[in-house]
């Protein structure tokens, strides 16, 4: 996953969550929710998302 994505970055979002509630996704979405997405990339489960 690492070769996509900067898994230390994502930890320290995951961390942090600061602009979770003004993402545009999240707020047009009612159902998703950013730090599952987060979570499953650095569980090394994040294909899916890509």
């Amino acid at each position: 996953m690492d070769k996509w994505f900067n898994l230390s970055s994502i930890e320290r979002c995951l961390e942090c969550r600061g602009c979770e509630y003004s993402c545009p996704v999240f707020q047009a979405l009612a159902d998703y929710d950013p730090s599952a997405l987060l979570r499953d990339i650095l569980e090394g489960n994040g294909e899916e998302w890509l």
